[in-house]
């Protein structure tokens, strides 16, 4: 979800880069495309951390000039990058895991029906 929110928050900054709209306008566009329809319902589906920092970024986004929109979202984009090495670590971490435990699982498995 966080390479998602990533490239979602990206696509925001061009948007707001590039096109000069409103970015209530630019945000709902992207929420239209289904690469981004899981982020319809409020964020539903991210973490609290996540969650946290899109709550926070929209509340912000559309106060300052375009400047100042486009240096908070690369400090938006440092933590989600930050939040989605976090992430892949544990993902590693705990297949590291599920394989020794099904190892282990399938040793203890064997020797008690030999």
């Amino acid at each position: 979800q966080a390479k998602l929110l990533h490239g979602f928050f990206s696509d925001v900054k061009e948007g707001i880069r590039f096109t000069g709209a409103e970015t209530y306008e630019i945000v709902n566009s992207l929420l239209a495309k289904d690469e981004y329809k899981c982020f319809r319902n409020n964020f539903a589906d991210l973490s609290k951390e996540e969650r946290t920092i899109c709550t926070t970024a929209f509340s912000r986004l559309g106060k300052t000039d375009t400047y100042g929109q486009l240096e908070y979202l690369s400090g938006v984009l440092k933590k989600i990058e930050a939040i989605r090495i976090k992430a892949e670590q544990e993902l590693q971490e705990k297949s590291k895991l599920y394989l020794t435990l099904g190892l282990c699982s399938g040793a203890m498995i064997t020797i008690i029906i030999i």
